[in-house]
């Protein structure tokens, strides 16, 4: 028995077996492990899950709305998305609010009104939708608020029931809750920097606030100095961008101070992302974006200062798409941003949630294995490749965790019988079919030629693309996917080679 026993360990294969075996038996202990944790705790022992600074991981640069020639953004200063997924920016150097399709495509702009002597708007800075879809703009040269229908026809010029409490006003920041009533502050009078609260019928619920400019962020709570945004919480806070004083002032829905929360620089626009319950802020003067709980506690910043992908000069709006992408309008970059979460990323809410969430585990069990086995896939282009022949970095491409796809049609015209380096490409290229009615898809809501939305298509599935033509590049970051040129693809890969 003792010779069975030596002769069981002495084969290589047995050996590799006993050690799948302790490895699936190690990794069951962790899996039951985290479903006790997760019983106990409600939420999983995971660092990305937990509260406080950089627990969670920063939102990526997708890509700018800016429009092109005469429909170019001049200063955008508000930013809105329609229930449809448009996006309505106030634009206070072209006197107008500019439509883009969620791809960024100019669609129309618009600017009549009928007040008076004014047939136009003259400076529109902040705009939101009320729970009807009418669109609320805020001009400050004009010390009113218009309303408007999502196409842009005037419908009305708003005034409030009590007209005496308004006399002298000039709105800023809007902002509607989940109930209807408006918020609106005021910063007409240089000693009467205000907030209003009023009810669907225009009747004034509450109003506070004066004019003082603190020395510390604690001082004086329930005034302000330049309030420049409002968002309110589905629990009734009214959070207000108390611009000036470099804080937000966080009050109940009677209008009582609650806490102040201290912001990076001056912050602009503000908005509640309710799925997560946070806090996003545009803050103009340190040139970022900061999220925090609703409490305060900053969790995470992105975007410096510049005028590179990625960087802001005085942010000054910001709002979320029903994808839960964030838009940001960049006012002296003459844009509006647009950032998306990491694919993998899980909101901490969402775990905590998942009343069978433990059960999912099970799988993990066999991710040592998928991930040994596991290759990278990656769609090319023909000007990618000609890249690397060119740098004579074409052998990279034999990297042993990367699978090369391309389109059929690409395939026969490009590698069939093509040797570069030593390499065959038709052998190292996989030709992939690609979804027709994907394709046609694509081509209508990007309006692309069906070539491209056939790449495109492939690459959607693959998850990433090789491309060296900018305007590639950045169609495939509209799609969030994983976006590589020559320079980035080598400055990554290379060491793994």
């Amino acid at each position: 028995m003792a010779g069975n026993v030596r002769a069981f360990f002495s084969s290589k294969r047995n050996r590799r077996k006993l050690l799948l075996l302790a490895l699936l038996l190690a990794l069951l202990g962790l899996a039951a492990y985290v479903v006790s944790y997760f019983n106990q705790n409600k939420t999983l022992p995971l660092p990305t899950a937990a509260a406080g600074a950089g627990a969670i991981t920063p939102p990526t640069y997708l890509y700018s709305i800016s429009g092109t020639s005469e429909n170019s953004l001049g200063r955008p200063i508000g930013v809105a998305v329609g229930r449809d997924g448009r996006v309505y920016v106030s634009d206070v150097t072209r006197q107008r609010i500019e439509i883009f399709s969620p791809t960024g495509k100019f669609l129309k702009s618009f600017d009549k009104i009928a007040d008076g002597k004014n047939a136009k708007l003259r400076s529109p800075v902040h705009i939101a939708f009320d729970e009807h879809g009418d669109l609320y703009v805020s001009d400050r040269m004009l010390d009113s608020v218009y309303v408007f229908d999502t196409e842009g026809k005037y419908l009305r010029k708003y005034v409030p029931q009590d007209k005496k409490a308004i006399k002298g006003w000039s709105p800023l920041a809007l902002a509607f809750d989940k109930d209807g009533r408006f918020y609106v502050s005021d910063v007409g009078d240089t000693n009467n920097h205000r907030v209003f609260v009023f009810g669907s019928a225009g009747d004034k619920l509450l109003q506070w606030g004066k004019t003082v400019q603190v020395t510390q962020a604690s001082d004086s709570p329930g005034d302000f100095y330049f309030p420049n945004g409002i968002a309110v919480s589905r629990s009734g806070l009214i959070f207000i961008a108390d611009g000036n004083n470099r804080r937000i002032q966080v009050f109940d829905s009677a209008g009582k101070f609650q806490y102040f929360i201290q912001s990076s620089g001056i912050p602009r626009g503000i908005w509640i992302d309710e799925k997560n319950q946070r806090l996003i802020v545009s803050d103009a003067l340190a040139h970022q974006v900061d999220i925090y709980t609703l409490k305060g506690q900053k969790l995470v910043s992105f975007g410096s200062g510049g005028t590179g992908p990625g960087q802001f000069q005085f942010p000054n709006d910001v709002t979320l798409d029903a994808s839960g992408r964030i838009l940001i309008a960049d006012r002296e970059n003459h844009q509006v941003q647009v950032w998306g979460w990491p694919q993998a990323v899980v909101p901490a809410g969402v775990m905590q949630a998942a009343q069978y969430w433990p059960f999912c585990l099970t799988p993990l069990l066999l991710l040592p294995l998928l991930l040994l086995l596991r290759r990278r896939k990656f769609v090319v282009t023909p000007d990618f490749v000609d890249a690397l022949v060119a740098s004579e970095d074409v052998g990279i491409m034999e990297h042993k965790r990367i699978r090369w796809l391309a389109p059929e049609a690409d395939h026969e015209k490009f590698y069939h019988g093509r040797v570069e380096g030593g390499l065959d490409l038709g052998e190292l290229i996989h030709p992939t079919e690609h979804s027709e009615s994907d394709a046609r898809e694509l081509a209508a809501r990007m309006e692309i030629g069906l070539p491209v939305a056939a790449l495109l298509s492939v690459a959607q599935r693959a998850k990433r693309l090789a491309p060296a033509d900018p305007e590639l590049r950045r169609l495939a970051a509209m799609l969030e996917l994983e976006v590589f040129d020559r320079e980035a693809f080598i400055e990554r890969y290379k060491k793994e080679s």
